[in-house]
């Protein structure tokens, strides 16, 4: 398990593993969204929390044992075994392609991939590009998005990593950490509900 430790003083520090990674992230997506009414900014939080958690998610699906299956540009050590720091993860569309390949997610027996159709193809795109790109990667214009265009993409990101945690079987979580996922994930169904569907956003 890869462990990175930010120390905050000489005995406190942050510990992170690949799947609290991204479980956090998507408590996080619940947590902005549901103070979206209290403050709009919290839109573009929620769509950065909710792509981390999905590429995460995603990441856990395909890594091999050996740490293989996720890398761009794979770096290895003299000893043979892959550089984590030196080598580079693939893109967000690119993990996406991959969970849909038998070959790349038969990691055990009963292993298997996600069937996609179209609007999780929309869904994921629009999340990626439209919305998590532009805000982190912000240029100096105005720019004004519907709360709708948000909504309409959540059904199908949900339905992935619905798909990634309790059907892949491609990793493995204890049932509290299930629990947490699944409670999570019908928050936000709850909380998307709760907005009146007043204006069109077509992705």
């Amino acid at each position: 398990m890869n462990i990175l430790n930010i120390f905050l003083g000489k005995s406190e520090c942050l510990e992170i593993d690949e799947k609290e990674n991204a479980i956090d992230s998507l408590n996080k997506a619940v947590d902005f969204l549901k103070n979206t009414r209290k403050d709009s900014y919290n839109w573009k939080w929620f769509a950065i929390a909710l792509h981390h958690s999905t590429y995460s998610f995603m990441l856990l699906s395909l890594t091999k044992t050996n740490l293989s299956g996720i890398w761009k540009s794979e770096k290895r050590s003299p000893e043979g075994d892959i550089d984590v720091e030196k080598s580079e993860l693939i893109s967000f569309m690119e993990e996406f392609r991959r969970i849909q390949k038998l070959e790349l997610m038969k990691h055990f027996v009963n292993s298997k991939p996600f069937k996609a159709n179209t609007r999780h193809e929309r869904a994921m795109r629009y999340l990626n590009d439209r919305l998590r790109n532009l805000f982190i990667h912000y240029k100096p214009v105005s720019w004004a998005i519907y709360y709708q265009c948000f909504i309409n993409i959540v059904e199908p990101i949900l339905e992935v990593i619905e798909f990634l945690v309790f059907e892949s079987r491609t990793f493995f979580l204890d049932e509290e950490k299930r629990e947490q996922i699944k409670f999570n994930i019908e928050r936000i169904r709850e909380i998307c509900k709760g907005y009146k569907n007043s204006k069109e956003c077509l992705i």
